[in-house]
C-alpha cells in the first residue's frame, strides 16, 4: 500500500499524520521516503513519544566498516535495554548471521510490542541486506519503521507488498 499524505506546512502539526503511522502497525514495515521524509519523521518521533508501547529509534550514520553495522544494530538496542548485551557472544561478532540471529532471538522474547525507527537511513552504510534479513525474520510484535529521502533498495520490499504487509508513505509532491 502506498500513501502520499498532503504535506503541511508546520512540522508542529503532526495529527494529520497519525492515521498513516498508525496504520504502520498492522505491517511488518513502513517506509517513508521522499524529500519530505524529514517532516514526517518529526511528526513520527512525536507520535513514538505519545504511545504506552516501547519504542526505540535509531539515528543511521555512517561507520567506518560495513561489517560493523550488525553490531552497531545491536549495541543499540542493547543501549536501550531492549536486548542483553551479554546476550550476543563475541565469536558472534565475527559473523553476521549470527550476530543477527542472536539478535531476533532476544527480540522474540519480548512480552510487549516494540516500534523500531531507522532514521536517515539513506545516510547511513547499513547494508540494504541486513537489513532485509532482519525484516524477513522479525517476532510478528515487532513494526519497523524506516524514514529516508529516497525508497531503500530492500530485497524484502516486492515480497512485502504482495502479502500486504508493507506501508509506503511517499512524500514527493507530485
Amino acid at each position: 500500500m502506498t500513501c502520499t499524505p498532503e504535506p503541511h506546512t508546520s512540522t508542529h502539526q503532526h495529527a494529520p499524520y497519525v492515521p498513516f503511522f498508525e496504520r504502520g502497525l498492522a505491517n511488518r514495515l513502513t517506509i517513508i521516503s521522499g524529500p519530505a521524509a524529514d517532516d514526517y519523521g518529526a511528526a513520527l518521533h512525536a507520535w513514538l513519544g505519545g504511545q504506552t508501547r516501547e519504542s526505540l529509534s535509531i539515528q543511521c550514520s555512517p561507520a567506518p566498516h560495513e561489517d560493523q553495522c550488525p553490531q552497531r544494530i545491536v549495541e543499540a538496542f542493547a543501549s536501550a535495554g531492549i536486548v542483553d548485551r551479554g546476550a550476543v557472544t563475541a565469536d558472534s561478532r565475527a559473523h553476521c548471521q549470527t550476530t543477527l540471529i542472536e539478535l531476533l532471538n532476544g527480540l522474540a522474547a519480548l512480552p510487549a510490542e516494540l516500534v523500531v525507527v531507522l532514521f536517515d537511513y539513506h545516510s547511513s552504510d547499513i547494508s540494504d541486506r541486513v537489513i532485509s534479513f532482519l525484516i524477513d525474520h522479525l517476532p510478528q510484535q515487532i513494526h519497523l519503521y524506516v524514514v529516508a529521502e529516497e525508497l531503500p533498495g530492500l530485497a524484502c520490499i516486492p515480497r512485502l507488498r504482495v502479502r500486504r504487509q508493507l506501508q509506503l508513505i511517499d512524500t514527493s509532491t507530485g
